[in-house]
């Protein structure tokens, strides 16, 4: 009560008591009146485990390079390059470039890992689209951005289950959402209604509510 308790082990029960829930996490046992389900890939699992209902959110591989960029292109002058008809993109960080082919692929929620076979067409098909030449890939990674159906962020409290906040579904728009995202929240939670400055974008407790999806 009034204290905060940093923690890492993973929830693994979720109990509405009353007007409170009881959460255990490892060997702790956490009391709340509210749950914010920002769990990523992960949140349909937590909802779960609370007895919530499925907004049907859906895990998807994005596949990302960096490689070193050739001596005569300035990264400082090179806007974002996106590929007609494709979502293939090349985007200027630092002195390297970061190149992605925009992949989606579905999986469950885990520790992705590039697949090397996607980095190795990845790198032909920069090679034979534009000018550059790969010699070495000087890093690689994958990240699962999450969706639900209407691909709209999911932020509101559950259909049914009082306390139980669901803020998840950003797709691949998290840290360009972050803030607006963040405000939305807790006004929602605080005082049960929208900022002002969302209101007055056109955007509606519905438009993000996981309502719409149960």
């Amino acid at each position: 009560q009034g204290g905060i308790l940093l923690c890492n082990a993973p929830v693994t029960a979720l109990s509405p008591v009353s007007d409170c829930w009881h959460i255990r996490a490892g060997e702790h046992e956490i009391k709340a009146s509210v749950i914010v389900n920002a769990a990523g890939a992960w949140a349909d699992q937590v909802a779960e485990l609370a007895g919530a209902k499925s907004v049907g959110l859906q895990a998807k591989r994005r596949t990302a390079i960096h490689v070193k960029t050739p001596q005569d292109l300035l990264t400082k002058h090179l806007p974002v390059v996106d590929f007609l008809h494709v979502d293939g993109y090349i985007k200027p960080e630092g002195e390297r470039l970061l190149l992605s082919p925009g992949d989606t692929t579905p999986m469950q929620p885990h520790d992705v890992q590039p697949d090397d076979l996607e980095v190795a067409q990845l790198v032909d098909w920069i090679e034979s689209e534009t000018q550059l030449s790969i010699s070495r890939v000087e890093h690689q990674w994958a990240g699962l951005r999450t969706f639900v159906p209407d691909e709209a962020p999911v932020v509101g409290f559950d259909k049914k289950l009082a306390g139980f906040f669901w803020l998840a579904g950003q797709g691949g728009f998290g840290i360009m959402m972050s803030a607006p995202l963040a405000q939305a929240a807790e006004s929602l939670i605080n005082k049960q209604c929208l900022p002002e400055t969302l209101l007055e974008a056109g955007i509606s407790e519905a438009d993000l509510s996981p309502r719409r999806l149960q």
